[in-house]
């Protein structure tokens, strides 16, 4: 099914909605001893930190200009 610009988001949430249930039924989270929530809830913040790092890394960056490669550097001299 086509959703245009939505294509990403509605996979991503797919992803998320996967992982929390595989989490949930295969790594025991259901009743969980407290290392194992520490354990979870530090790679849950680590995972956010990663998308907040590289959002914001893609959020502040300008256009990119094409440089020109010299002709001796691409080869094309003779």
């Amino acid at each position: 099914m086509p959703l245009g610009r939505w294509n990403t988001p509605a996979s991503l949430g797919i992803a998320a909605a996967k992982a929390l249930l595989i989490a949930y039924s295969f790594m025991n989270l259901r009743k969980p001893d407290p290392l194992l929530q520490l354990a979870c809830g530090a790679a849950l913040l680590w995972v956010a930190f990663m998308f907040t790092l590289t959002f914001v890394d893609l959020a502040s960056r300008s256009e990119v200009s094409i440089r020109r490669v010299p002709p001796v550097l691409r080869g094309d001299v003779c």
